[in-house]
């Protein structure tokens, strides 16, 4: 499961970020900017995640807890080390002690907006969660695939049903307004999903799944020969697919946009070790693997760089990749 950008938020916020032991100043492992390896922090489990371990027993609960925030606090590598050293005298009870004593007294320097901040960037943090989740960023080179290399766009059941309930419940949102920037990002997914469902849906079998996937259907194909009829079809329906497929990429180009503005405003290691999403395609004849990394580039780093599907359709073609060719 791993740890959700919440706990993250939650433990690093209500730890000042600030090491619970020395409080030393820390850094998270994506902000480049650290240059002592001892003040980069440790999001330590107070009761272990292995079964094995020296400290507490995860059989305690279940997996879904273990990465909690209730279950963490914020060491630097020095104190990380130590305490794993000297277990015996940093039980799991001493480190809840620590680690509540520790947020106490940094909620206690706080000022008002200080507490409306940390308020509100949880509530962010939950809504990206439920958005990383839906969108399942964690298996985008796989949904890519299906979707992009065929002749045909394939759409896994299980995404499709998840980025219809997405698309509307982004739009419904209501936000705490401290970061527009980062709202602007959201309704520019939820515009670009949108879209993208509604293309695909014009020509997708709807009534059956094949194997947990959506198929589009080859409304070229007919049992009449008709040459003209069908070289005009072929053309239309050339013009859906690669109309789908540069639609798949916008939308992998502003789920990367709402990262970058995650890292920017919430949490700077939001996604590090994941890296940027990028587009898996198999390409050619022999069908060679060929990976894209779509985003937003230089004047299209505004608040609404998606404009809707009319402009899109012109616009994709000055984009930094694209699959269709222009059509007359």
């Amino acid at each position: 499961m791993g740890i959700s950008l919440r706990a993250r938020v939650v433990l690093w916020g209500r730890s000042g970020g600030k090491c619970a032991i020395c409080k030393k100043a820390l850094v998270a492992r994506g902000d480049l900017a650290a240059d002592d390896s001892s003040a980069i922090g440790d999001e330590v489990p107070l009761v272990a995640r292995a079964a094995d371990a020296k400290r507490g027993s995860c059989d305690v609960f279940g997996p879904e807890k273990r990465d909690q925030h209730t279950n963490l606090i914020l060491l630097c590598q020095e104190d990380h080390r130590l305490i794993d050293a000297q277990s015996a005298k940093h039980t799991v009870e001493r480190l809840r002690q620590i680690k509540a004593a520790h947020e106490t007294q940094v909620a206690a320097g706080w000022s008002p907006e200080d507490k409306r901040r940390q308020q509100d960037d949880e509530v962010y943090a939950s809504s990206i969660d439920e958005w990383s989740s839906h969108s399942d960023l964690d298996h985008w080179g796989d949904i890519s695939a299906a979707l992009i290399s065929g002749d045909a766009p394939v759409v896994r059941k299980s995404w499709y049903d998840a980025a219809r309930e997405l698309a509307p419940w982004l739009l419904v949102r209501t936000w705490p307004g401290r970061y527009p920037r980062l709202e602007y990002a959201l309704g520019n997914y939820a515009w670009v999903l949108s879209d993208l469902l509604s293309v695909f849906d014009r020509h997708a079998d709807l009534e059956h799944d094949w194997d947990g996937y959506l198929h589009t259907r080859k409304f070229y194909k007919s049992r009449e020969w008709d040459e003209a009829r069908y070289s005009e079809l072929v053309k239309k329906y050339d013009a859906h697919v690669s109309l789908v497929c540069d639609l798949f990429l916008e939308l992998t180009r502003t789920a990367n946009y709402v990262c970058d503005h995650v890292r920017e405003y919430l949490f700077s290691g939001f996604r590090q070790d994941q890296g940027a999403l990028v587009v898996r395609c198999n390409i050619g004849f022999d069908l060679r693997t060929s990976f894209l990394r779509p985003e937003y580039r230089g004047a299209e780093r505004v608040e609404k760089p998606y404009r809707g599907l009319d402009d899109f359709r012109t616009r994709r073609y000055t984009r930094d990749c694209f699959i269709g060719g222009r059509q007359p």
